[in-house]
């Protein structure tokens, strides 16, 4: 099976977008808390934060604490006995990786510029 390349996206746009259910993302943070005993991480960045769930088969033991990632998988709404303690919303991830060393600015400089030439040529 060949999986979605992905939107690339901010938590913060992700948590702001009402309409962010179901849609396949690519996002980027850092890891705040790793694997609970359901699986979720916990990533962060601009001080906002997304829980991923990391159930699907893929393998995240090299991460730790702190470093930055990235993952694409489809935004989930979360059940009723899970949402006080993940919020909203998640990312059931579909590939991960290790992305430390990116640096975030130039980043979302370049989301940026990446967004305003697609739009010149649509």
């Amino acid at each position: 099976m060949v999986e979605r390349s992905g939107e690339i996206c901010l938590i913060r746009e992700i948590l702001e977008n009402k309409s962010s259910i179901g849609m396949f993302v690519r996002v980027t943070g850092h890891v705040q808390k790793l694997r609970d005993e359901e699986g979720m991480l916990e990533i962060t960045h601009d001080g906002v934060s997304l829980f991923v769930d990391t159930n699907t088969h893929i393998d995240i033991k090299d991460s730790k604490e702190d470093d930055l990632v990235q993952f694409i998988g489809e935004i989930k709404k979360t059940s009723t006995q899970m949402c006080q303690r993940y919020g909203n919303i998640f990312l059931e991830a579909k590939i991960f990786r290790i992305v430390n060393g990116l640096d975030m600015k130039l980043y979302e400089e370049a989301l940026k510029a990446r967004r305003n030439f697609l739009q010149t040529i649509s």
